[in-house]
């Protein structure tokens, strides 16, 4: 038999180790990063809550801005502006409002003629052969190119009596003579005739209109007033200022452009030719 060895028994157990000490500033480490990551979601939510505060206020500042530039624009434009040193942007003109309708017919037995007028011109009768118009106040350009408030007279006399507005014994044509048609005439009357505009003392505007018949001048003429008192009736339309409040009586002379602009005058101009003589 071959000698046997020695017996060999479980190997020793190594002895333990004491447990290795955690290095304080892996420690200190891990406690900092652990805290900062638990203040993550804090800052979030105070990050959101200031930006949405930076919206908030933005929002307001815009509103206040936005509403002092409107009240501003309004009051500039409800005010005039003073002191700037600047004039100020002419207003609108209100429209003037006339009364452009013939709608009243009246009738002269003592002139024989009829004629059409608006009901917003005053008439006047009184005076034996003598008829009147007299038109509301109304803007007429002057002869020196003004707007003054003024009325139109038209005057109606009958043959033979003193030719209206006509001082001296000639006046001057202003512009040439124009020819108008009657818009009914009666069978003893002339279709159209020449109205003329006449100028007194050296005047360049109109001092009055004529109806002339079948004469007819050239700018510069003589008009004389024995050719206009030869109509029949004698019809002249004349021209008077009105001051504030106050009687119109002054007479004015008008552009002679105004006849064919300014609307009363076109009034005056229909109501000639409404003009019916029996």
């Amino acid at each position: 038999m071959e000698p046997q060895g020695p017996v060999q028994g479980p190997p020793p157990t190594p002895p333990q180790q004491p447990p290795e000490e955690q290095d304080e500033y892996a420690a200190a480490s891990q406690s900092t990063a652990d805290y900062i990551h638990n203040l993550e979601p804090v800052k979030a939510q105070k990050k959101k809550r200031k930006i949405k505060g930076i919206i908030f206020i933005a929002l307001v500042v815009l509103v206040a801005i936005g509403a002092a530039m409107y009240f501003l624009v309004l009051r500039r434009q409800s005010t005039p502006s003073q002191g700037s040193g600047q004039p100020s942007a002419p207003q609108q003109q209100p429209v003037e409002s006339v009364d452009e309708e013939l709608s009243e017919h009246l009738v002269s037995q003592d002139i024989q003629m009829s004629i059409d007028h608006p009901k917003t011109w005053q008439k006047d009768d009184a005076t034996q052969g003598q008829l009147t118009l007299q038109s509301p106040a109304a803007q007429i350009t002057t002869s020196d190119g003004s707007k003054k408030s003024g009325k139109v007279l038209i005057t109606i006399v009958t043959a033979g009596s003193t030719v209206p507005k006509f001082a001296n014994p000639t006046g001057k044509a202003v512009v040439d003579s124009q020819k108008i048609a009657y818009a009914q005439p009666s069978q003893s009357q002339r279709k159209e005739t020449y109205l003329s505009f006449a100028g007194f003392d050296g005047s360049t505007g109109v001092d009055a209109v004529y109806i002339t018949g079948d004469a007819g001048y050239k700018k510069g003429q003589d008009i004389p007033k024995t050719d206009v008192a030869k109509s029949e009736p004698i019809i002249g339309v004349s021209f008077v200022k009105c001051d504030g409040g106050q009687e119109c009586k002054e007479g004015i002379a008008i552009d002679p452009e105004a006849w064919g602009s300014d609307k009363i005058l076109s009034v005056a101009q229909a109501i000639l030719k409404s003009l019916v003589v029996q």
